[in-house]
């Protein structure tokens, strides 16, 4: 054997040596494509889980969807509801606020523009608020769920 032979070890494939620059796959090649693609699963599998996690934990709000739009004049405060979901007018708590105090009301069928206790899309709920000239804060909050559907604040005209 030369000196060449001697420093090489021998391929354990069937007698075969494989000689550097020789053009043979090493079988460890293989081993370091098959870690990466089990290492790369485990990782999707990972940042799988703790997606699904976060998202079942900051569910949904079992609140109603709704637009309502707030209009203020000098004697009326008035609620608009522009889409979403029909609301029970006893499910319903208006809040108006100005000069520190407080007025809570229940909206009832004789403040809807079509005298019914639900409101609907295109349904509009209007009523004095008695307060001066001031900044007026609104509050709708929906009772069952303890949602705030609005929470605005205007200007009363004078």
């Amino acid at each position: 054997m030369t000196r060449r032979e001697l420093r090489q070890p021998r391929a354990k494939t069937g007698g075969q040596r494989s000689e550097p620059g020789s053009g043979a796959a090493s079988p460890r090649a293989q081993s370091e494509v098959v870690g990466v693609t089990i290492l790369t699963g485990v990782v999707v599998i990972a940042a799988l889980t703790v997606g699904a996690v976060i998202i079942a934990q900051t569910g949904g709000d079992d609140g109603p969807t709704t637009d309502l739009v707030l209009e203020v004049t000098a004697s009326d405060v008035a609620l608009t509801h522009n889409g979403g979901d029909t609301l029970a007018l006893g499910d319903l708590t208006v809040v108006l606020d100005a000069d520190g105090s407080e007025r809570r009301f229940t909206p009832d069928a004789a403040n809807t523009s079509d005298g019914d206790a639900r409101l609907r899309p295109g349904d509009r709920i209007s009523r004095a608020h008695g307060f001066p000239s001031d900044d007026l804060g609104v509050m709708v909050v929906h009772d069952p769920s303890n949602s705030v559907l609005v929470d605005d604040r205007e200007r009363i005209p004078a």
